[in-house]
């Protein structure tokens, strides 16, 4: 398919912007739910799921995260993701062809690996794993890929594993809850009270491996990733949001079917689990793995149209004078994103582990909040200042030159 003309200087400025700023939002988020997580990235240890609940305004603070970001800053930036794959390869930005990409990925993956030791969460890793198959799924069709997203969004690899996967004994899934609990505790303990040297490898062999687990196995967050690949992928080639006022009719039927859906999702999903173990029984529905299966992708599923939601409203809400002029103060921020998502770490790291603080698990909801606040503004401030001198942020131009294989000019002329 072939995108349709636009004025080049105008759509371009505009196209900018907008994709910074929906960055610099879905950032935003990214940072207060880690922040809120203390840059655990694993699960909590038994016993200690509270952890950062210590006052009776955390656990309010806790519920409205899950509510409003906590599954969505991850889409936001995944769906960017994928637009920013549409801007370089069918537009063919910047020279950088397939074969380009590849290295660029290549190169990312190094970036994520290296940000693994300090935070096992990372997720750069697992975009240059995911970004590379993107090249099999440019030339189809985009209703070919809206149901490839859909299929994939919706569990269908979550119903495939449950069902190939051979029926664990009690004593099997009570081994495997054993280590997994050890494995926590051994990850809470080291992060906090070091040596620091002893949870960076622990980060890059165990806590890859079950980040592994994590994005390809039961919770599939891989394989959502992908498909907002997909979508951010349509999105970019489509260029909806080079002409935000001429698609404002797309985004006002987007906005009111997401937001209906972000409603009608759970309500469905809760009278549905209440039904079944009224008629099953409460206990056979709670060990069942197929209710499990389902309570995920309902869950999936409703954060996938808050998702569509905020990016309909957040380009709605663009095109208003007032807003316009409130959002695009995230334009830097969000071009400095790789810079910012890994200083982000830095910061996390100084104040919950031993390389810092060690406050994990000391300080609640309302204080991390409060941090990731403090930190989401002091790097809109420092990103603004910086690309006012430069052309890009440090880890951009980094990566921009490894890229390229040459060094690239910094400093704005």
């Amino acid at each position: 398919m072939q995108p349709q003309e636009i004025p080049a200087n105008t759509a371009k400025r505009s196209r900018i912007e907008f994709i910074d700023c929906l960055r610099g939002f879905a950032l935003a988020s990214i940072c207060i739910v880690h922040f809120m997580e203390q840059y655990l990235g694993a699960g909590a240890p038994a016993g200690m799921e509270n952890y950062g609940q210590h006052g009776p305004a955390d656990p309010i603070l806790e519920a409205i995260a899950f509510i409003l970001i906590r599954g969505k800053g991850f889409a936001l930036f995944s769906f960017m993701f994928g637009l920013s794959f549409a801007l370089q390869l069918i537009r063919r930005e910047e020279g950088v062809g397939k074969g380009r990409f590849v290295w660029r990925m290549v190169i990312l993956l190094m970036i994520g690996l290296g940000h693994s030791f300090l935070y096992r969460g990372d997720i750069l890793s697992i975009y240059a794993l995911l970004a590379v198959p993107l090249l099999w799924f440019e030339r189809l069709r985009d209703k070919t890929l809206i149901i490839i997203a859909l299929v994939l969004m919706l569990g269908a690899p979550r119903v495939v594993l449950t069902a190939v996967q051979p029926k664990a004994t009690p004593e099997a899934t009570e081994a495997a809850k054993k280590r997994d609990e050890a494995s926590a505790l051994a990850h809470f303990k080291t992060s906090k009270e070091g040596p620091f040297i002893k949870a960076m490898h622990q980060n890059i062999t165990i806590g890859v491996m079950d980040r592994l687990a994590f994005q390809f196995g039961e919770f599939s967050r891989g394989y959502q990733t992908f498909a907002y690949f997909l979508l951010g992928l349509i999105a970019g080639r489509n260029r909806w949001f080079e002409d935000l006022a001429g698609n404002t009719g797309l985004f006002r039927r987007l906005f009111r079917w997401a937001g209906g859906l972000s409603i009608a999702i759970p309500v469905v999903a809760i009278t549905l689990f209440f039904a079944l173990k009224a008629v099953a029984g409460k206990s056979e529905t709670e060990s069942s793995p197929w209710m499990a299966l389902v309570g995920l992708s309902a869950y999936d599923a409703w954060n996938f149209a808050n998702t569509l939601f905020y990016i309909a409203g957040f380009a709605l809400l663009f095109q208003r004078p007032k807003w316009n002029h409130i959002l695009s103060k995230l334009a830097p921020f969000g071009r400095m994103g790789l810079t910012n998502y890994v200083t982000q770490s830095v910061l996390g790291g100084l104040v919950f582990f031993s390389i810092g603080l060690g406050k994990l698990g000391e300080i609640g909801n309302l204080v991390t909040l409060s941090i990731a606040l403090g930190v989401i503004c002091l790097q809109m401030v420092i990103s603004r200042i910086w690309l006012a001198k430069f052309r890009f942020g440090p880890m951009e131009w980094f990566w921009r030159c490894l890229t390229k294989l040459r060094l690239e000019p910094l400093r704005r002329a």
